[in-house]
């Protein structure tokens, strides 16, 4: 029974009831998943009375998960089903360390469907994560429609029957909405935007979309000297803050620009006219240029590493760092004012270790485990100073040999792991293989009954009997 502070419902409740679950949400104003966002509850059951209270609705999403974790179901004669909640009586107030808890997925390399998506979020709910990075473009499609430019879909996609609609867009954020989880949309440029070269009106802003390749694909970067190249970033920019509209953050990209795709007469000669010496400030400029094109109220994400630390953020920019945790320490000191969200490829990328495009390993390996991530810690390469800067981590699954037969296996329950790491407060640190499968384990068989598709953490056996392989 949902109880709203301000109810005119007249409900008359009994005093006490061990059937029945009474929840208090004290402010019903906001239902929007937003950075600070209060998401602490207090669970309180006893053998008498089932009480929860949040203060807001997030609140209540985690509450109310933490309660299904509660339950014990035991097999009776003649097959009947007992539930019961052993242990009584059990009091939780509890809160997350981290605001930002994150999943990014990539739709342009392979096309991900809707239902997928929507089975994504279950899995993120069940596990307290409460960001979708949705990294939505990419040089191999443009599987969004475009409200402004519709060519871009049309031509960019791989099919149409590969491309999110703005129906489909629409129930997306409605599905986030009530699981408790903001989307962060991403359209990515500079670099990486050769699918929009296919469409007439982008064709002739796009270098490197033919003649250069990287690793078999040709990336495209558009120039940044043309004004006509604002006008349709800024229409871009203009439908992600459309379709995303209960959220504040925009994710802008920025990632791998590469210097010879501008090597040419036309950017040349408009950079000595503007007295830019470098390919550097070219790109400089088109940050700086870009970030007047949204709204005031949203905020810009960008990618960032130890070989892009000559870019001028503003100390309102929010940085995704996806270095290596080695060079976490020098890039965070390099922006002492930026508030990050921790990607560190070495520890959070999901498509590491399965191989790439071509058949051979891939980039990144090793393979990340369940255990490696669990292991792995946001403050644990960089001095306290830059721990406030900290505003949480995503784990990273990008789609170059990625689709809709594998993403949920990819996924969970190594995500799981770090959902909890990011909730959980700092002195809970690993210490003890054995409880964090157990919890896991335990994780991973409740999702599956809810239909939610996981690989294994470990044999048959040691499921079964897991003192004796940890």
């Amino acid at each position: 029974i949902l109880i709203e502070e301000d109810s005119d419902i007249d409900l008359e409740l009994p005093t006490a009831n061990n059937n029945v679950l009474y929840i208090n949400i004290s402010d019903t104003s906001n239902i929007y998943m937003q950075l600070n966002t209060d998401e602490s509850y207090t669970l309180q059951v006893s053998s008498v009375t089932m009480t929860l209270f949040a203060k807001t609705y997030l609140g209540f999403l985690r509450g109310m998960e933490t309660f299904s974790q509660l339950f014990s179901y035991q097999i009776g004669p003649n097959n009947a089903i007992n539930i019961s909640i052993p242990n009584t009586p059990v009091i939780i107030s509890d809160s997350p360390r981290y605001p930002h808890r994150g999943i990014m997925i990539d739709t342009s390399r392979h096309f991900i469907s809707k239902e997928n998506l929507f089975k994504l979020m279950d899995g993120m709910l069940y596990s307290k994560l409460n960001v979708l990075h949705w990294h939505i473009t990419d040089s191999d499609s443009f599987p969004i429609e475009s409200l402004s430019h519709p060519n871009l879909t049309k031509y960019g996609a791989f099919s149409p029957f590969q491309v999110y609609t703005a129906q489909d867009v629409q129930e997306i954020v409605q599905y986030a909405i009530t699981r408790g989880i903001r989307i962060i949309p991403e359209i990515d440029s500079p670099s990486h935007v050769t699918s929009w070269s296919y469409a007439p009106e982008a064709a002739n802003l796009i270098n490197c979309s033919q003649s250069v390749w990287y690793h078999g694909i040709p990336f495209g970067q558009i120039n940044p000297t043309l004004d006509e190249t604002y006008n349709l970033v800024k229409d871009l920019i203009s439908d992600l803050q459309t379709y995303f509209w209960p959220w504040e953050f925009l994710h802008f990209g920025c990632d791998e620009v590469y210097s010879w795709c501008w090597n040419n007469n036309q950017i040349n000669q408009w950079m000595k006219q503007h007295n830019m010496s470098s390919y550097n400030d070219l790109f400089n400029y088109y940050i700086s240029r870009q970030k007047t094109l949204k709204n005031a109220n949203r905020t810009g994400l960008y990618w960032g590493n130890a070989d892009t630390m000559f870019l001028k953020f503003g100390t309102d920019d929010i940085i995704q760092y996806w270095g290596s945790s080695a060079d976490q320490q020098r890039y965070m000191a390099n922006y002492p004012k930026n508030k990050m969200v921790l990607s560190n490829y070495d520890a959070l990328y999901l498509d590491c270790g399965v191989g790439n495009y071509f058949g051979n390993k891939s980039w990144c390996d090793p393979f990340k485990t369940w255990l490696s991530i669990y292991q792995w810690d946001p403050q644990a390469n960089v001095g306290s100073q830059y721990w406030n800067n900290i505003l949480g981590a995503e784990a990273c699954q990008w789609s170059e040999v990625n689709n809709d037969a594998t993403v949920q296996d990819r996924i969970w329950p190594r995500a799981a792991a770090l959902g909890e790491r990011l909730w959980s407060p700092f002195a809970n640190k690993y210490n003890h293989t054995l409880s964090v499968f157990t919890r896991l384990n335990a994780w991973r068989e409740r999702v599956h009954a809810r239909g939610i598709p996981s690989m294994p953490l470990s044999a048959g056996y040691c499921e079964k009997n897991p003192s004796q392989c940890f």
